[in-house]
């Protein structure tokens, strides 16, 4: 096949070929996808320094504080978490099933002030704080 012959045709046989396995390939993960069910999340738990503070449940709208020495009830919806590294304050939305740190006394950008709970995991890294989401049978979503 000469340099004329080759100008003629826009694909080679194996383009065609390589290019019809990754549209198969394709569609196969696009099904897949459609058919993994996620978990949602019904409360989550809160960590401090791997150790659990506090639980909330959705579902029956009630918080349970585990450490009363760190963990503070401000008002229905917000606590306080004061440990010897800094102060977070969360927010609890049973309307939308979600939590938020609202304030911070950490010095750094306050990434978790920024984190969403529908991403899965909330983290306070200078203060060793983490919301993790649980299922419906209080077991630790991994997100």
């Amino acid at each position: 096949m000469d340099a004329v012959e080759k100008a003629k045709k826009p694909f080679m046989r194996g383009d065609i070929v390589v290019y019809t396995l990754l549209l198969i390939l394709s569609l196969i993960l696009f099904i897949v996808t459609l058919g993994v069910k996620t978990e949602r999340s019904n409360g989550f738990s809160v960590y401090f320094d791997g150790v659990e503070i506090l639980k909330c449940d959705f579902e029956n709208k009630s918080v349970t504080v585990i450490d009363n020495s760190i963990v503070k009830k401000i008002d229905d919806a917000n606590y306080t978490i004061s440990t010897n590294l800094g102060v977070n304050e969360i927010e609890i939305d049973f309307t939308e099933s979600s939590v938020s740190v609202v304030d911070t006394d950490c010095g750094l950008s306050k990434e978790c002030m920024h984190m969403s709970f529908s991403d899965g995991i909330i983290v306070c890294a200078p203060h060793k704080i983490v919301i993790r989401p649980t299922n419906l049978s209080g077991e630790l979503i991994i997100g």
